[in-house]
């Protein structure tokens, strides 16, 4: 969860909702990372235990493992990145699947943060005070206190370093026949797409030319991507200046977060 936190900390600020002493961050993309996460586990050729007990052949896996073991025989060739698009594309269809793994984590995580009298983290099915919800609530949200939200956005890279290691070691106690370095390939995996690495490559001299470019390859896949990231909405006349804008905020944040020098451009 926290891994999660991160990324969307890094990728997808503009869907956190902020309350007065509180964060609120949909449930919906977590559960999308989380399934992203697992996935290359879950698929692995050989079967890696992620909780201790369970086996190949155990009553009680863990929740999801065979609702992601049933999207096999339609994706594992294709691989993660075209599943990704799909649940972007046609949310619907992976509902149920989506739904349990929220439920997982609003079980596990949430509740188990801190001690049972004071928790850390905290559920809400609604927003408070909103008179309509956005679509990426329908899962609900989990609620952050600001201060630790603002820490994660301060320092993402290595919180999200520190989980994977420490996600590893846990994975190697629960499969005593793998080492550490047989696990961690498979936590570090990143579905980025093919085409989306080139179009990038191909198309850098002008950041607006290529959010033009792919917005019209990819249609409603892009609109739903940039305007998380960088809080726009394409489609309204002025919005290239705000994706810039957008764009330019989470770039200053990125470099003094982690101490990079600002580019300049050369004149």
């Amino acid at each position: 969860m926290i891994r999660a936190f991160c990324e969307i900390s890094r990728t997808e600020s503009n869907l956190v909702h902020w309350g007065r002493n509180e964060v609120y961050v949909p449930m919906l993309p977590v559960a999308v990372h989380w399934l992203a996460y697992y996935w290359p586990i879950l698929t692995a050729p050989t079967f890696i235990a992620q909780k201790h007990g369970e086996s190949a052949r155990c009553g009680k896996p863990i929740a999801f493992r065979g609702d992601i073991e049933a999207l096999l025989a339609d994706y594992l060739r294709q691989g993660l990145w075209p599943l990704l698009c799909d649940i972007e594309s046609h949310p619907e269809r992976f509902h149920r699947i989506l739904k349990k793994i929220a439920k997982t984590i609003a079980e596990g995580p949430v509740i188990f943060s801190g001690s049972i009298h004071d928790p850390v983290f905290g559920f809400a099915k609604r927003l408070p005070n909103v008179t309509i919800e956005p679509a990426h609530g329908r899962l609900g949200w989990i609620v952050v206190p600001d201060s630790i939200w603002l820490d994660i956005c301060r320092f993402d890279h290595w919180i999200e370093h520190s989980v994977i290691i420490r996600w590893a070691e846990l994975s190697v106690r629960m499969n005593p026949d793998r080492t550490f370095d047989q696990i961690l390939p498979y936590l570090m995996v990143s579905p980025v797409g093919e085409r989306d690495t080139t179009l990038v490559r191909d198309r850098s001299d002008c950041i607006v030319h290529y959010w033009r470019s792919y917005r019209e390859q990819f249609g409603s896949r892009f609109d739903l991507q940039i305007s998380r990231a960088l809080g726009c909405r394409p489609g309204n006349a002025s919005w290239e200046i705000e994706a810039l804008a957008g764009f330019q905020e989470t770039a200053q944040r990125i470099s003094a977060t982690r101490g990079l020098t600002a580019w300049r451009p050369r004149g």
